[in-house]
């Protein structure tokens, strides 16, 4: 009988130490899997920016580009 209150703590411990474990790994896992998915969430918001930027500096120089020939036909009264 005295071996029982020994064991039960040894169990207890033991069951203490796999649950620590456990959520140990779960939030290191969970970290990591959040972590990758900011980092692919952010690269595609980056890659959406900086094509959205490209489009409009596209636009813009055409536009000035062409600003020449606009001007001639607008004093042409050239509308189309």
């Amino acid at each position: 009988m005295n071996r029982l209150p020994a064991r039960i703590a040894a169990v207890m411990l033991c069951t203490i130490v796999v649950f620590v474990l456990t959520v140990g790994v779960s939030n290191s896992w969970l970290s990591r899997a959040l972590d990758a998915q900011a980092r692919d969430q952010s690269l595609a918001q980056i890659r959406n920016a900086r094509d959205n930027l490209l489009s409009q500096v596209r636009l813009t120089t055409l536009d000035y580009a062409k600003w020449g020939t606009a001007v001639d036909a607008i004093e042409a009264a050239d509308l189309d």
